[in-house]
């Protein structure tokens, strides 16, 4: 369903915005509030499209396409994000050394795109148990649903991930402890309407059974690092002599590498040429110092954050750049009106009220000059520093 694939599209979870702004949860996920009758003090209930408003403000696709947009930009000028992120083969094209090099005995290394690498590897999915039925641990005198699953093996509590039953879409963010080969998982009751649901403009109560989600399946999502480093000979068109096998005109020749921390806060990766066998990695003894690789694929896992948390700070930097961003007037109760009126005002406007008085340093800003853009500005330049 394309309402639930929108939320992968950002790297932060939507409900850490959604608390960032101070939208009561359950009118932001479309559902008539439990313990008091919403409607006395707010009436407004966001839907996931705008044009199922009868108003057209803005709907959950708004806000995430502006929270991925702001997640972006901030992102590309500090060079690291603010959540950890998964980059999937990247390709570099590796530096030539003036002098000869056997790489494959000798450690190099080279730049990737993005800084603050956590791990090297690939990025995998273990089912550990789909269609786990949670109606039981819903109750209405509580706003957590907890349950428990049974793992086969340990495992990090960090890597295991609940999603929409049928998808890799994860349901974020979700508390999970680990005790034994047992995991247990708390999931605010807000975060699981059934998307169905969404297909309207209708609230829905969370205490009717039909309204939320029966079942919801649990994966182990983790970083493979048996699987690190792809090197790429580009075919030599004068002698086709790759490595020490014959190969074809525009077809590469590949072997593995398995990475170091060279200085993965920069994001400055080792490479060595290398193959994994019998539970570690071992040199790999080729005929292959003809010349030094010309192309590398890695795919890794980078950015602030521990566990799936965003970092505090930025979260709410980017939040507020994100309310900026938006192409639309937001409707809802008068405090999240507020909140979005002081982070869009664009200070370098003239009004009565009299102008503000900028330094170069912002009015040279890419992002703009509404009060959550600058904050952001200046947010990078601080850490830049």
């Amino acid at each position: 369903m394309a309402m639930i694939d929108d939320l992968e599209k950002t790297a932060i979870p939507l409900d850490e915005f959604r608390q960032v702004v101070s939208i009561d949860p359950y009118n932001f996920w479309q559902m008539t509030h439990p313990a008091y009758d919403h409607a006395a003090y707010c009436d407004y209930t966001y839907t996931h499209y705008r044009w199922l408003q009868p108003n057209h403000g803005a709907g959950r696709a708004d806000f995430i396409n502006a929270l991925a947009s702001a997640t972006r930009r901030v992102s590309e000028k500090l060079g690291y994000w603010p959540v950890q992120k998964y980059e999937d083969q990247e390709v570099v094209r590796l530096p030539r050394y003036v002098q000869p090099v056997l790489y494959n005995v000798t450690p190099l290394g080279f730049q990737v795109a993005w800084r603050r690498v956590v791990s090297v590897g690939t990025l995998t999915w273990t089912s550990i148990q789909a269609g786990v039925n949670i109606v039981a641990s819903y109750s209405a005198a509580s706003d957590d649903v907890t349950f428990t699953v049974v793992l086969t093996s340990a495992t990090d509590a960090c890597e295991i991930v609940v999603c929409y039953p049928g998808t890799h879409v994860r349901i974020r963010p979700v508390d999970v402890t680990v005790t034994g080969l047992v995991a247990t998982i708390t999931i605010k009751k807000w975060l699981l309407g059934n998307p169905t649901k969404w297909l309207t403009a209708a609230e829905f109560s969370p205490d009717i059974a039909a309204n939320m989600l029966s079942t919801v399946d649990v994966y182990r999502r983790w970083i493979d690092t048996t699987d690190q480093i792809t090197l790429a000979w580009e075919p030599d068109i004068y002698t086709c002599g790759c490595l020490d096998q014959e190969c074809h005109i525009c077809q590469m020749s590949m072997i593995t590498a398995c990475a170091g921390p060279g200085n993965y806060k920069i994001g400055f990766v080792k490479w060595q040429a290398a193959q994994y066998e019998a539970g570690a990695w071992a040199y790999k003894s080729s005929k292959t110092g003809v010349r030094q690789p010309d192309i590398a694929y890695i795919s890794y896992e980078h950015g602030l954050g521990e566990c799936g948390k965003t970092d505090d700070h930025l979260l709410g930097v980017i939040s507020h750049f994100a309310l900026a961003l938006l192409p639309i007037g937001l409707c809802g109760c008068d405090s999240v009106m507020e909140e979005r009126k002081y982070w869009q005002e664009d200070l370098g406007r003239n009004s009565g009220k009299g102008t503000y008085t900028f330094g170069s340093s912002v009015v040279d800003n890419t992002f703009g000059l509404q009060r959550g853009a600058i904050e952001a500005w200046s947010t990078i330049r601080e850490l830049a520093e």
